[in-house]
């Protein structure tokens, strides 16, 4: 990465930092307690767990080792494979995380991510995925119904709020990225683009 990227890279960083911030402040991301729980038990945000192996780990598994894995959790009812999450990589997660499941949103998640996203969304509840490939490793991924002791838990809403705004600032992003990728001359884009006129404090 030379200069001229690292650069660039801050200066986006904050001006994405900025913006959001400044939607919340003026009320386009609204952070009520209400927004942030509608979010969670609405269709927007699904449960899953998955089972996940890192690419730093994956040549100590065989292929008829991934196979067996994949059979056993499809098989496994919802409490089994929680269990499960437990034994691959544990300290990935902590014990309370594997235990609830990770709660996600379209954008939630970094867009590295991706096809963790669309198979998390594309499952029935109860249903697995087989062995994906996503962001730094491989997963089994379970699609698991809402619990509403956790969504019901006042220490979680600032976790809610979190999630939602994150999912919201960002689908707001991909949306106005989609309408102006329909018209814009990527040429004088590239040409035009520039942070050099955001000034960092």
């Amino acid at each position: 990465m030379n200069d001229s990227v690292f650069r660039f890279l801050l200066r986006y960083q904050y001006a994405e930092q900025t913006l959001g911030r400044y939607m919340r402040d003026t009320g386009v991301l609204k952070s009520d307690r209400e927004s942030g729980l509608s979010y969670m038990r609405g269709d927007g945000c699904v449960r899953v767990s998955w089972i996940y192996i890192p690419y730093t780990v994956l040549p100590g598994y065989t292929e008829a080792m991934l196979s067996q894995m994949e059979s056993e959790a499809k098989s496994a009812s919802n409490n089994e494979f929680l269990a499960m999450t437990h034994r691959v990589v544990p300290d990935a997660y902590t014990d309370a995380e594997l235990d609830r499941g990770f709660y996600i949103g379209e954008y939630q998640l970094d867009p590295y991510y991706v096809a963790l996203t669309e198979t998390a969304f594309s499952l029935e509840e109860g249903e697995t995925s087989s062995w994906i490939d996503s962001g730094d490793g491989r997963y089994l991924v379970r699609r698991l119904p809402k619990d509403e002791a956790y969504l019901s838990d006042e220490k979680n809403l600032a976790d809610f709020t979190e999630y939602y705004l994150l999912n919201t600032f960002y689908g707001m992003l991909a949306e106005e990225g989609a309408r102006i990728a329909l018209t814009v001359n990527y040429t004088e884009a590239h040409a035009a683009l520039s942070f050099d006129s955001i000034k960092m404090p």
